[in-house]
């Protein structure tokens, strides 16, 4: 790893934005060309209210119309970070995974935050599911109950890092741009439809080892999950539908795309 410090280099790039190193201590979140500005504003807010609230994540130090800055945090990707898990790697990922999580959903979102139900609406209305499939995932969006809990919209191991000699928690929860107000279930069935489709960003020689190694994962952030929250577990069940139609909405890869396609088609939807 490098640990020069050169002001303007990249440390990571997105679907929809680019980090950079900024002024020592400072990393300086730009959005990718084409990406509507609003994002910053709904980013800064749900990254604010996140911090503001206890969980353990980058604290914002300024933002303007195409940037965010963050405090510079160190660590790896969690996912990365696997030769320091004590036992079995992807049921030490699944654990830490619902144990950020935990976090999320014991705070409460501020009433300025958007709303799950807004933000759902926005993606599928913009998808590209057929008129109706869109007017079921609608239908059943609009039957789903609403909630006061803050939700990180795209939790996943990359949008958490390891730092072992952290204080306190030796994680950090990082990229709020999904950021929202709703109820607890609804993150988690987005961490759930999330964790379906990992394996698809990888080469295709390394796709059923990471398959199975999400899957693992996945066993574990169930597991743990149900073990914090078994009701908003249970209940997530209940919004897959909708987050996966959603979830066309980001682009996934084609195989991904196939797969939740085929899910829909499960339930009547396709």
């Amino acid at each position: 790893m490098n640990h020069t410090w050169v002001e303007g280099s990249i440390l990571a790039r997105g679907a929809t934005a680019t980090v950079y190193r900024g002024a020592p201590g400072q990393v300086i979140k730009k959005l990718n060309p084409g990406v509507p500005a609003v994002l910053i504003e709904w980013e800064a807010a749900a990254a604010s209210a996140a911090h503001e609230a206890g969980v353990p994540t980058p604290a914002l130090i300024d933002h303007d119309a195409a940037s965010l800055t963050f405090e510079w945090v160190p660590g790896v990707w969690l996912e990365d970070a696997i030769g320091e898990a004590p036992g079995d790697p992807a049921q030490w990922v699944g654990s830490v995974l619902a144990e950020a999580h935990m976090h999320i959903r014991e705070a409460v979102a501020p009433t300025s935050l958007k709303e799950v139900h807004s933000l759902l609406s926005i993606l599928i209305d913009h998808g590209p599911l057929e008129p109706e499939p869109k007017a079921r995932a609608f239908a059943a969006l609009a039957a789903l109950p609403r909630g006061q809990q803050l939700c990180h919209g795209d939790l996943h191991p990359r949008n958490i890092l390891w730092n072992a000699a952290a204080p306190v928690v030796p994680w950090r929860v990082i990229d709020w741009s999904d950021g929202a107000r709703g109820p607890a279930a609804a993150d988690i069935a987005r961490t759930r439809v999330l964790l379906e489709g990992v394996h698809f960003y990888v080469a295709p020689e390394r796709r059923e080892d990471d398959r199975a190694f999400f899957d693992s994962v996945t066993e574990a952030y169930l597991a743990a999950t149900h073990a914090h929250a078994p009701t908003a577990l249970a209940e997530s069940d209940s919004w897959l539908g909708v987050v996966r139609a959603a979830r066309l909405t980001d682009s996934p890869p084609e195989g991904e795309e196939r797969a939740l396609r085929a899910r829909l088609s499960e339930i009547g939807w396709m």
